[in-house]
């Protein structure tokens, strides 16, 4: 019974989190109401991780909450008075919440936590949720990886105040979710559609062990509002000022989640510099903010004494020289193949990407600068790795599509779209 009461309040605070009134701040009416809920939930994690580097503690943090989920809570009220919530949404959310009660009550009865969760995060975690502040992970295990996992979990563990520690894990869930809900609802058809392609979304990128303390979520869901905040900015082709700080604070969110997760920023933000449907006032936009914020980060892990190694000793130019042969790269090459056939996502992807073209008859370059630059990632890691090349392949390759599967979201949609304008 305890559980159940435990899910149930954890969705009431989260959901909470998307009322928080963020986006009136900067009023645009253009903005759907997906729009303005993933707004005021990137901007509470972002606070959540800003307060935790420039020393507050969790504890103050969340009193501080405390104030914006009254404002919410104010909000929300208003909102129902006016009459001015739409019907679809309301469903679109309730949809969510029944979801999120059986992937939650699947994760409260197999409290499995992953090896990562238990030799790196859990030890982050605890410091944080007692208090004891960001200075504190400089002597726990690799002290030198991204945080914003620890932070996220160690703020809802203790702002829900239960002893159990899974409740800080259930954000992922929600968050997941959402990331789901905002690429559904860049699809141009009705409800019914849209609630068929969400369940298929979820059964095919659906990991358990993403909420048992693997990144894989959290990085997903990451990329997956990215890109389609991405999306948006190619479609509008105009400054949406809300659309804009999405694309940004994600990027920056997954600087602080793995060294992974640091990397594909750089590529979707590549990506963008290079994309000539863009005009060059939305890249400069973008790329000169993103920059600065990723000069800030280097300077947190610098000044907390982190170091800025990627991985200790695992990662060097060195390893390069005895891993890059003929044998390697063939290896590396069918771990990757195989490994596509595995991620259902992906292989949407490409028949989508083949579709795409069949239908808009034009080259796609948004597609090639992701695929060239995703395959130059994906054997940079593997070849620059000092751990046995085989070891590595079979534990990280799957996690790598998974997250590179995010990246090509855009053609799915566009050929979606493009069929729905033709019927």
């Amino acid at each position: 019974m305890i559980d159940i009461f435990i899910i149930t309040s954890s969705i009431t605070i989260f959901t909470l989190l998307g009322f928080i009134p963020f986006h009136t701040l900067f009023k645009n009416k253009e903005n759907k109401f997906i729009e303005n809920f993933l707004f005021n939930i990137i901007i509470a994690i972002t606070l959540i991780l800003f307060f935790n580097i420039i020393g507050f503690k969790v504890q103050a943090i969340i009193y501080l909450f405390y104030i914006f989920l009254l404002s919410s809570t104010i909000y929300l009220i208003l909102i129902f008075k006016r009459g001015t919530f739409d019907l679809e949404d309301t469903k679109f959310l309730i949809f969510i919440v029944l979801l999120y009660f059986i992937i939650s009550s699947n994760l409260v009865y197999n409290l499995t936590l992953t090896w990562e969760a238990q030799t790196i995060w859990l030890d982050k975690t605890i410091l944080l949720k007692f208090d004891q502040g960001i200075f504190a992970l400089k002597n726990t295990p690799l002290p030198e990886f991204p945080f914003l996992f620890p932070v996220l979990w160690s703020f809802f563990w203790k702002f829900l105040n239960f002893d159990t520690e899974y409740v800080g894990r259930l954000f992922l869930v929600f968050f997941y979710l959402v990331s789901l809900f905002t690429f559904v609802n860049l699809f141009k058809t009705n409800f019914r559609i849209r609630i068929i392609i969400f369940l298929i979304s979820v059964l095919i990128t659906f990991r358990i062990q993403g909420f048992q303390g693997d990144l894989a979520a959290l990085i997903f869901s990451l990329i997956l509002i990215n890109i389609s905040s991405y999306y948006l900015l190619l479609e509008n082709k105009k400054k949406n000022f809300t659309n804009i700080l999405i694309f940004l604070l994600t990027l920056n969110l997954l600087l602080y989640t793995s060294n992974e997760g640091m990397f594909f920023a750089f590529i979707i933000l590549i990506t963008l510099v290079l994309n000539k449907n863009l005009k060059k006032t939305i890249k400069l936009n973008i790329a000169v903010p993103f920059l600065i914020l990723f000069t800030f980060k280097i300077s947190v892990f610098i000044y907390y004494e982190f170091g800025l190694s990627l991985n200790s000793d695992n990662y060097a130019l060195t390893n390069i020289s005895k891993n890059l042969n003929i044998g390697n790269l063939i290896l590396i090459l069918k771990y990757l193949i195989f490994n596509i056939l595995r991620t259902e996502l992906l292989m949407l992807a490409i028949l989508f990407m083949i579709l795409e073209y069949s239908l808009i008859k034009k080259f796609n370059y948004t597609n090639f600068y992701f695929i060239i630059l995703n395959i130059l990632f994906i054997f940079s890691f593997f070849l620059f790795n000092a751990e046995t090349l085989e070891g590595i392949l079979k534990q990280k390759m799957i996690d790598l599509l998974y997250y590179s599967s995010a990246l090509y979201i855009i053609p799915i949609i566009n050929s979606f779209n493009s069929i729905s304008k033709r019927g």
